[in-house]
């Protein structure tokens, strides 16, 4: 009798398990961003940085010293190069992170492994103090604003933003969204251009609902 009555019991805690999750009412999708090449870009490596962050801030903000559960991480990589042409995402930190022009004489970069010695050779708060004060270092102050999810029964796959290079002086350049292209389930895709700071909307009914 006991035997039923805890099988009785498992059953109706598993019935009222499955009930509380319920089908899912959003879904994840790809954003992907693209620099446009350009000769403006000659002599400069195109960094992403910060790619991983914490509580809203660099890594590099850590106290590694203080943590023994962290040793060995402060020099994890947090940076992404990015290639014009080259499709890339943004990272954990959209909000918080830039893209960076850097001299390329003082950083070589490694095309096929995508890495620069020069910040390999750092920990995470030494690549944070160079992104935030080295002189030498361009910065872009365009915002990444990725589609993070999307309701369940919209159509849409992916989106990708395709950035252009405008005003490109010794301490900064500026990059400018010029067209997003919308992926949807069925193959199909549209491209609509920019026309201000604004992502436009895609044509299809839903699609960002």
């Amino acid at each position: 009798m006991r035997v039923v009555l805890a099988l009785l019991a498992l059953t109706v805690v598993s019935v009222h398990a499955h009930a509380d999750i319920g089908p899912p009412h959003w879904k994840g999708i790809a954003h992907t961003y693209e620099i446009a090449a350009s000769p403006a870009l000659r002599g400069l490596v195109l960094v992403l940085w910060p790619t991983t962050c914490i509580d809203g801030k660099p890594r590099g903000t850590i106290a590694f010293d203080r943590d023994p559960r962290l040793k060995g991480q402060e020099r994890e990589i947090d940076y992404e190069v990015v290639l014009p042409g080259r499709a890339f995402d943004e990272g954990g930190c959209a909000k918080l992170a830039h893209i960076y022009g850097l001299p390329e004489g003082d950083f070589p970069v490694d095309r096929r492994k995508r890495t620069v010695h020069a910040l390999e050779a750092l920990t995470l708060r030494e690549r944070m103090e160079l992104f935030e004060g080295d002189q030498r270092l361009r910065r872009s102050d365009y915002i990444f604003d990725p589609v993070g999810q999307v309701s369940i029964g919209s159509p849409l796959v992916s989106v990708h933003d395709v950035l252009v290079t405008s005003d490109v002086n010794e301490h900064r350049f500026e990059l400018n969204a010029r067209t997003v292209r919308y992926r949807y389930d069925d193959g199909k895709e549209e491209r609509r251009t920019y026309h201000g700071i604004t992502r436009p909307s895609p044509t299809v009914r839903h699609a960002l609902d």
